[in-house]
């Protein structure tokens, strides 16, 4: 049976992604995924709706300890 409400809670999973990246992005975080800069939108989107594949982020940091790029990679779920 599928569940009617499972679209809904994926597109605000997205959007909650969207927003998150946004915000890092303000504040001067370099954002990549696989090596490669694209649209924030489109990267939430590939990481909140990718079927078997998810992606791992790995926060970087200066010597300071303040967060300054997170790169995203991808993850295959066997």
């Amino acid at each position: 049976m599928t569940d009617p409400f499972e679209a809904l809670r994926k597109k605000h999973l997205q959007q909650e992604v969207s927003a998150y990246l946004d915000d890092l992005s303000r504040k001067g975080t370099r954002i990549s995924m696989e090596g490669y800069n694209i649209p924030l939108a489109q990267m939430a989107r590939m990481i909140t709706l990718s079927e078997g594949i998810c992606y791992m982020p790995d926060y970087l940091t200066d010597e300071k300890g303040n967060l300054v790029e997170i790169r995203f990679d991808r993850v295959y779920l066997t």
